[in-house]
């Protein structure tokens, strides 16, 4: 896996301009163990600059002071997250690949795709400010 990311700065000339590392709930020692090999084989010192954590299955995704908590959490939780990593965005992201079996199922996974596209916006909007601060003349948009 070592050898498989250090080349990604060979794949992409122009180079990274952010990695959305998502984790499910807390951090935990396997995701611990991937940022770390992040740092080690791409990015140094300087990998702040490029992560994002995406915190997934977040249900109060739109309740800041709920955000913030949680992101004051996993700072105090984890060293290394509260020292490599600025930027995390929470959202939570329904499946749409139930079956259905009635109403109730058509209505579910239709409120599921209304709240997908509310995330998609989130992380866009964050990627779009993130571009922004760094000079970056990128503009992400859904087409």
């Amino acid at each position: 896996m070592y050898e498989k990311m250090s080349e990604i700065n060979y794949l992409i000339p122009e180079g990274i301009s952010q990695i959305l590392f998502v984790i499910a709930g807390k951090f935990t020692a396997e995701e611990e163990s991937k940022f770390n090999l992040l740092e080690d084989s791409i990015f140094g010192n300087d990998i702040a600059e490029y992560i994002t954590i995406v915190r997934t299955k977040f249900s109060n995704f739109k309740n800041e002071r709920e955000c913030k908590k949680d992101k004051d959490d996993l700072y105090n939780e984890n060293e290394t997250v509260a020292k490599l990593c600025k930027n995390i965005v929470h959202i939570d992201n329904p499946p749409i690949n139930i079956n259905v079996k009635d109403k109730d199922d058509e209505a579910t996974i239709t409120l599921s795709r209304k709240r997908r596209d509310r995330l998609r916006t989130i992380l866009l909007d964050h990627l779009n400010k993130v571009f922004q601060e760094k000079g970056v003349n990128y503009v992400i948009k859904l087409l």
